[in-house]
């Protein structure tokens, strides 16, 4: 006869869904209690622990949603003024991205040959050779 396996998920990635999870249980246990005392598998001082910390999260994860949409609207206007949104490049007027580019190819210009001055400036500069390009062979 096939081994039975029995698997009961505690939800860990969604944190509403352990709270509904929670009160389900807190629900249950208060069902139970209601029906006769001491019917409730589970302890009163851990069932009382885990009320407190419902309590306390539900505020928590509500404060959590609006202000997550007010980051999101306040992540995006600092994107635009840096100039890393999608439309946006080095070229846009205006934005960090294009002064800091300018800033650079001014910097780079005035030291051209010790270009490792720019690193003073924060910049990374990553000094390399390439191998001159190969002429390709004409078809006869």
């Amino acid at each position: 006869m096939p081994r039975r396996t029995i698997r009961v998920d505690v939800p860990t990635s969604n944190p509403d869904d352990l709270v509904a999870l929670d009160e389900n249980i807190l629900a249950q246990h208060d069902r139970l209690e209601a029906v006769k005392a001491g019917s409730s598998p589970l302890k009163a001082a851990d069932v009382a622990q885990l009320r407190v910390v419902v309590a306390q999260a539900k505020p928590a994860r509500k404060a959590a949603k609006e202000h997550e949409q007010q980051a999101q609207v306040l992540y995006e206007q600092a994107a635009r003024q840096l100039g890393l949104c999608k439309d946006q490049n080095t070229l846009t007027p205006g934005t960090a991205l294009t002064l800091t580019t300018k800033f650079r190819d001014q910097i780079l210009a005035d030291n051209r040959g010790t270009e490792n001055a720019l690193e003073a400036w924060g910049f990374t500069v990553v000094v390399g050779t390439a191998a001159a390009p190969k002429k390709k062979a004409k078809p006869a």
